[in-house]
């Protein structure tokens, strides 16, 4: 179940990164396919508290990547970050400008893991690429969902998560209390 919640999120962030063709200005080595080669590009993304993807060695050697990588034609340099220290993390990269061509980032582009990034031009915008390739994207993703990954002229710099059920959480019940005490009266 831990493997295949990683792979579902690696398998998105591909999906995002090639439907829209993310990359960063003045990195092209790393961004894009080369002639006659493989697309190869980074991911960063936080673990998500799951205990299988916090204390994985070395995500990018295992047969499930390896196989990702062949399906798409693709190298993958994937930054599976732990979730407490990921914010911290994505700071230092900016920092130290080792940005992955794909990051994920929360609160849009007012997040200060992004710090200036957008106004640097380290990021694409991706409106052209989102017109040509996504366009399913832009139909399925509601409008307001696309407000915090927009600047002030209108240009869209990411793809927002975003889930048709807002609601994640749950209470669940046990049906043998409920059978012995009756429903809760308010």
């Amino acid at each position: 179940m831990r493997k295949k919640w990683l792979l579902s999120i690696i398998s998105a962030s591909l999906l995002a990164a090639t439907a829209a063709g993310c990359s960063q200005a003045g990195k092209q080595e790393t961004a894009g396919k080369p002639e006659g080669g493989k697309a190869a590009f980074s991911i960063s993304f936080r673990s998500g508290n799951i205990s299988y993807a916090e204390n994985h060695p070395n995500i990018n050697e295992e047969k499930w990547v390896k196989r990702l990588e062949e399906l798409t034609n693709t190298d993958l340099d994937i930054r599976l970050m732990s979730h407490k220290e990921f914010d911290q993390k994505m700071i230092q990269m900016f920092a130290i400008h080792d940005i992955p061509d794909v990051v994920q980032a929360s609160s849009g582009l007012t997040n200060p893991q992004l710090a200036g990034s957008v106004q640097a031009g380290v990021f694409l915008p991706l409106n052209d690429l989102l017109e040509k390739h996504g366009k399913n994207l832009l139909k399925k993703i509601p409008k307001e969902a696309w407000e915090k990954e927009t600047d002030a002229k209108g240009n869209i710099y990411a793809i927002p998560e975003w889930l048709s059920n807002p609601s994640r959480r749950a209470t669940w019940i046990r049906t043998d209390l409920l059978e012995k005490n009756g429903p809760a009266r308010a």
